[in-house]
């Protein structure tokens, strides 16, 4: 019988989180339902943490033409962006 594999992301043993949105990340902005603002942000940093290795920052931001509050999130890394846009995670605002 073979035992599970536990899979360990060396990079979780540093701090890859900002505290502060810095302004050299790659950002995008991500469109939930009201409700969900807070629960998508726990979702997406799971995501993050299991498939990216880079630094990042994800958050609330208001979007004062709609009143609505939307995710911002920031890569350090462009191709790290590119990748969690492709995922389906995470889609670019027009």
């Amino acid at each position: 019988m073979d035992l599970p594999t536990l899979k360990i992301n060396p990079s979780n043993f540093y701090d890859r989180f900002y505290k502060k949105l810095p302004p050299h990340l790659y950002t995008t902005i991500i469109e939930v339902n009201q409700g969900h603002v807070d629960g998508h942000i726990n979702i997406i940093k799971k995501w993050i943490f299991k498939n990216l290795e880079g630094k990042f920052w994800i958050g609330k931001t208001v979007n004062y033409n709609t009143f609505t509050t939307e995710i911002l999130a920031g890569f350090e890394k462009q191709e790290e962006l590119t990748f969690f846009l492709l995922s389906g995670i995470g889609q670019i605002k027009n």
